[in-house]
């Protein structure tokens, strides 16, 4: 398979041309395509052809489609020709592309999987608490060996970085969020991005520097903030450690400059193109058990982050001491196998973040399940953690005599299969 060609772009009236790949060395002139022929050319429609596209990622793709949510803000109508590839046109429409670019005339996503969560706009706290739960559910349900303090690791970055985005950037159409999981590599990929005024102009209202890349230098240290009136400043820095500790990257452009982090080394440089916005993507390696968690440091020593994290908020019983887990809501359908996978998996990570707490499984609202549902949500859980911990760990509450028979019949059926 040939490699995709470096990333060009091409201007004929307001019809903007894309070809080759859409990479984070190119996107940066796609937006300043799309600057010029709307600020500077006056044109009040664009039509971004990506036929010719041969591959794109999603932080560069991210950026396009917030730039383009700042267009539809100011009056410009976005139209989109999507890939003539058959798998890269797939990925725009599963991935939330399509709609953001040319929301009259695309779907909007209708991906159910969960190892990715399309791309979601957010402009309110409330829509952000609604997208970060999405993307740790995700992460809850695809991941294995995670420990509790690398998700609450991940969850504090996400609600830091997003927050950022609501706090500083000052983008009136808020910012888009992304989540990709990377099972082979053990790799959690989030990106975050605006259309904002970007961080070297939001920090020089409370600092001076010499270029945007001392700005992005200085975004990453601990403390650096615009007004400490407003915030402390730990939201890049922190999840910049968390990147550095654990062997991932970490990304950000925005203004003219770009900050990079990879393979253990940081680079900053400046950048023709200025990008009006942020751009940030930030990649966690969580072969290491407990190395995220461990990873984030604030202040002059170890801050615990287990009060208040995602798994407390949304299912202990503060009154009980419990976990308390509403299957109806957790889960797409109780009628097929491919559902009960996923949330097999979340509740094997509970089981090893919690050691030792009882789970309580809630299925009110729940009348039947399929017998292939019950196999690959409680059966093979059975068999995976073993009969005592399963009878020590788990209870069932408000569950039907009927429900409760498929249950206990695929456990039965799927312990001797194992023998």
């Amino acid at each position: 398979m040939m490699a995709p060609r470096h990333g060009r772009v091409e201007t004929q009236a307001s019809r903007i041309v894309v070809s080759g790949a859409i990479d984070l060395g190119d996107f940066r002139r796609l937006l300043a395509a799309m600057h010029d022929v709307t600020a500077r050319r006056g044109y009040s429609d664009v039509l971004l052809d990506f036929g010719q596209c041969e591959t794109a990622f999603p932080g560069p793709m991210a950026a396009v489609c917030a730039a383009v949510l700042r267009l539809r803000q100011g009056g410009v109508e976005t139209a989109a020709i999507l890939p003539s590839e058959e798998r890269l046109r797939k990925l725009f429409v599963n991935a939330g592309w399509a709609y953001l670019l040319d929301p009259a005339n695309q779907p909007e996503s209708r991906f159910r999987g969960y190892r990715h969560v399309p791309v979601v706009q957010f402009m309110s706290p409330a829509e952000q608490k609604s997208v970060v739960d999405r993307m740790m559910d995700a992460t809850l349900a695809s991941t294995v060996g995670l420990a509790r303090g690398d998700l609450t690791a991940i969850h504090w970055s996400l609600n830091e970085i997003t927050d950022n985005v609501l706090v500083h950037s000052s983008s009136p159409v808020g910012g888009v969020v992304h989540v990709n999981h990377f099972r082979r590599q053990k790799r959690i990929e989030f990106v975050v991005a605006d259309p904002g005024v970007g961080i070297p102009a939001t920090l020089r209202e409370g600092h001076r520097f010499a270029s945007d890349a001392e700005a992005l230098d200085r975004a990453i240290r601990q403390g650096v903030t615009r007004r400490k009136d407003i915030g402390q400043g730990n939201g890049l820095y922190g999840t910049f450690r968390v990147a550095e500790a654990n062997r991932g990257y970490f990304r950000v452009h925005s203004g003219s400059a770009r900050l990079s982090y990879e393979g253990g080394t940081l680079h900053v440089r400046t950048e023709a193109i200025v990008h009006r916005g942020t751009l940030v993507v930030v990649g966690l390696d969580y072969s290491n058990p407990a190395a995220l968690g461990e990873a984030l440091r604030l202040g002059t020593g170890q801050r615990e982050l287990s009060e208040g994290d995602y798994i407390q908020l949304r299912y202990e019983d503060m009154t009980a001491d419990v976990l308390v887990v509403h299957v109806f809501s957790e889960v797409a359908s109780v009628g097929s196998r491919v559902a009960g996978e996923p949330f097999r998996r979340k509740l094997l990570n509970l089981v090893r973040t919690h050691p030792g707490h009882r789970i309580v499984l809630d299925l009110s609202g729940i009348d039947l399940v399929s017998s292939s549902f019950a196999d690959e949500a409680f059966g093979k859980l059975f068999v995976q953690i073993g009969p005592l911990q399963f009878m020590r760990t788990f209870t069932f509450r408000n569950v039907t005599p009927l429900v409760k028979s498929l249950i206990d019949k695929a456990i039965v059926q799927r312990s001797a299969a194992s023998d």
